[in-house]
């Protein structure tokens, strides 16, 4: 399987739209799309799959002592790997695993700038639309998945 997604921009202004293929013709299944200013090389928009609640950056606060021994303690269980496809657990991991994957990597074959697909949010800006591109400018479009990326430099018209 070849690790691509395909970006190409459809549509010109006003109304930027870009088409997503995977390597198999239909449609990549998708973690994160962002748009990123290249002059500041800053991103301007940024969609993940809506279950994400959280953003980064994120802090982790400093274990104690405590802590680092009861982790230590833990013996490590893989459900999916360490155990017979027969005990219940392993079965409890093979369907979390789906829903997560369901989740979290959502089917995308195209995408308007500034409108949030259904399966999305909008993480960056938080509280506002997306912003209007830098007329003259020079931006790209990154999607990501499981093992695929894509990307696409375009400009706006002047």
């Amino acid at each position: 399987m070849d690790p691509e997604i395909t970006i190409s921009l459809e549509m010109t202004e006003p109304t930027l739209q870009f088409r997503l293929q995977a390597s198999d013709g239909g449609a990549p299944r998708v973690t994160s799309v962002t748009v990123l200013d290249l002059a500041s090389q800053q991103p301007v928009w940024w969609l993940l799959p809506e279950v994400f609640s959280e953003t980064l950056p994120f802090t982790i606060a400093e274990p104690s002592e405590q802590e680092i021994d009861q982790l230590a303690s833990i013996e490590e269980i893989d459900a999916l790997e360490d155990l017979p496809p027969t005990d219940p657990r392993h079965q409890s991991a093979l369907r979390e695993r789906v829903v997560l994957a369901d989740g979290t990597q959502v089917p995308l074959s195209s995408i308007a700038y500034g409108v949030v697909p259904p399966g999305f949010r909008q993480a960056l800006p938080q509280d506002a639309p997306a912003p209007l591109l830098r007329r003259g400018g020079s931006f790209a479009i990154h999607a990501m998945g499981a093992g695929v990326a894509g990307y696409l430099a375009f400009q706006t018209q002047p």
